[in-house]
């Protein structure tokens, strides 16, 4: 005999009027909050800068603006507490609120345990995950995680791990490009037949005949850069002045869209000063 359906009556999930203390849903006085997910990012962003510098888009305001909602409303509200001291303590420790909401911890550890570590690369990089039938003797669905056609991902990894090396020397975020190359690529003591000092390379393509003798060191003195994360692309080409410059101002670098012919990895960099306009002509890229 078939189960017959149960039938549920309204008023046992929403209490009667005669028994609630607050009827002002009911009648209408108020609303419940709309339920809401997936808020996507940057929904908070500061408008795009006009004219861009290093120094504005590096800067807390700025910064916060970006990722979560939760922290642009959170430094927004921080700049109208009367308290000075308040204000003060709250904008001082956003970025350590920032990082306990990441790894869901109040008090930020000495070191991170593989989770915690998955939990933050994941937030850096555009790590995917790929998913396997589990054999008799596992439990659980297995989950591997995608290298990538071409090997982006330990690409990806070398490059923020050499970032991050340096990155704590500078007082923002954007670092010489110099000093940043020096921990990327390995370095032997002299040139050999296997291997040769890149930063003392002579360019193949110039623009004068002077160019030809200035090594890359020299040419890359005063050239920076400003990212902290790879974002994937989900279209191919369309690197514009326009796209490199949101780019910079999002201080991220990019993985290319499946099938990208002609680089795999690009990391944008700004010539001149941090407080000089980022235009077509200060722009430059890194790619890989």
């Amino acid at each position: 005999m078939a189960k017959p359906l149960t039938r549920y009556e309204v008023d046992q999930f929403v209490s009667p009027e005669e028994d609630d203390e607050s009827a002002r849903l009911q009648h209408g006085h108020l609303r419940s909050i709309p339920l809401f997910c997936a808020l996507g990012w940057d929904h908070g962003a500061l408008p795009f800068p006009h004219q861009m510098t290093l120094s504005a888009v590096a800067s807390l305001e700025y910064k916060a603006s970006l990722g979560r909602p939760l922290f642009a409303s959170r430094y927004r509200a921080g700049l109208d507490l009367p308290d000075k001291e308040e204000r003060r303590e709250l904008l001082k420790w956003l970025v350590s609120f920032a990082a306990q909401q990441l790894i869901r911890i109040k008090v930020r550890p000495d070191w991170l345990n593989f989770d915690q570590k998955l939990t933050c690369l994941s937030a850096r990089l555009p790590i995917e995950f790929m998913s396997s039938t589990p054999t008799q003797a596992e439990k659980d669905q297995v989950f591997s995680v995608h290298q990538g056609d071409r090997g982006e991902l330990i690409a990806m990894l070398l490059i923020i791990v050499a970032r991050d090396a340096i990155v704590s020397s500078y007082s923002d975020d954007f670092l010489d490009v110099v000093p940043f190359l020096e921990k990327l690529i390995f370095q032997p003591t002299e040139s050999s037949g296997d291997f040769c000092q890149v930063l003392d390379i002579k360019s193949s393509v110039f623009r004068g005949p002077e160019d030809r003798v200035i090594p890359l060191k020299a040419a890359s003195c005063d050239v920076k850069l400003y990212f902290n994360h790879f974002i994937k692309r989900q279209q191919r080409d369309n690197l514009s002045e326009e796209v490199l410059g949101k780019l910079i101002a999002r201080c991220a670098a990019i993985l290319g869209a499946d099938g990208q012919y002609g680089f795999a990895l690009i990391v944008p960099t700004v010539k001149g000063d941090e407080e000089d306009e980022v235009n077509k002509g200060s722009q430059g890229l890194i790619m890989w």
